[in-house]
């Protein structure tokens, strides 16, 4: 089946995308061809949908000014995006047969890697690995009339960064959310040099797999800029979207759709913490409630320190 690509504009941010992958699943005519939609994130985290933020990321970085979140409308774990890390996505039509079906339907992308001399081999878990190392991971999404079946390639990935942004916290987070399955990660250049970056495989892919091009028309644009401006961007859906976690961090702290429902703190009086009920657990918007307090930038501090 003649496979398309999708084009977009420059302007696309990870919210973007992530938009873009579930219209693709929504509205994509996949009668008489697959899409295959490539792109590159700048530094973010992604988490699967039915996971709690707080305990998939490590506190240091999901807490520091400027960091990037998305959460997916698929299922999965949790994966760091940069620019060392392709992503790619198939939406093609649904059948029963193609449900968790990666081999089948991530099989172009595949048969590419391997000719460009990469041995990828699928584990029992559907990643891709080189030896006993992890290089791809994946996840799907359907709403029965098309299936979007994406994953990521790590191709010149810093590292460090992924690692950092992963560390399992010092700390428990209880919550009924789907857990992580922890992987030996490292990128393709390490294999050899034949591509060395991300963008020297999303051009690869492109002319090795797809024949012709999808153009979004301006109304597609609209719909998808409305999709990451009001679910994908918002704290409701990165955030709220999260299953109930109790964080045992100086006390307890418990959140429900998240935001604060209960917190008891070593160093915080009830006077200061009951107002923090209903406040998402994200320092700017506890720091905006500790400031309706009143309360001195320096007292603001301490308590963040506590909470964070």
């Amino acid at each position: 089946m003649k496979i398309k690509s999708v084009t977009y504009p420059s302007y696309f941010n990870a919210w973007h995308f992530a938009a873009l992958e579930e219209w693709l699943a929504r509205n994509a005519d996949c009668s008489d061809c697959e899409y295959l939609l490539l792109y590159i994130n700048k530094p973010c985290v992604v988490v699967g949908k039915n996971q709690s933020i707080w305990k998939e990321v490590n506190a240091e970085y999901l807490h520091t000014p400027g960091n990037t979140f998305v959460r997916r409308v698929s299922g999965g774990g949790t994966v760091y995006h940069d620019e060392g890390n392709l992503n790619f996505c198939v939406i093609a039509a649904f059948e029963d047969g193609k449900v968790n079906n990666y081999q089948l339907l991530h099989c172009p992308v595949v048969d590419a890697l391997r000719a460009a001399h990469f041995p990828v081999e699928w584990s029992k878990r559907n990643d891709l690995m080189i030896g006993d190392k992890k290089v791809s991971g994946s996840a799907q999404f359907t709403n029965r009339v098309n299936i979007a079946s994406h994953g990521t390639i790590l191709v010149n990935a810093n590292l460090d960064n992924l690692r950092a942004a992963l560390k399992p916290n010092d700390f428990e987070v209880e919550s009924k959310g789907v857990s992580s399955v922890r992987s030996s990660v490292m990128n393709l250049a390490d294999v050899n040099a034949s591509i060395k970056t991300a963008d020297e495989l999303l051009t690869y892919l492109l002319d090795y797999i797809t024949e012709d091009t999808l153009t979004l028309t301006d109304a597609n644009l609209t719909e998808i800029n409305q999709m990451a401006e009001e679910k994908y961007a918002t704290p409701d859906w990165i955030l709220g979207r999260s299953p109930d976690s109790t964080i045992h961090k100086n006390g307890k702290i418990v959140i429900s759709h998240g935001k604060i429902e209960s917190l008891e703190l070593a160093g915080v009086s009830a006077d200061i913490a009951q107002p923090l009920v209903g406040t998402f657990y994200a320092v700017p918007f506890v720091r905006e409630r500790l400031a309706e307090q009143q309360i001195a930038e320096e007292e603001i501090n301490r308590i963040l320190a506590i909470l964070f």
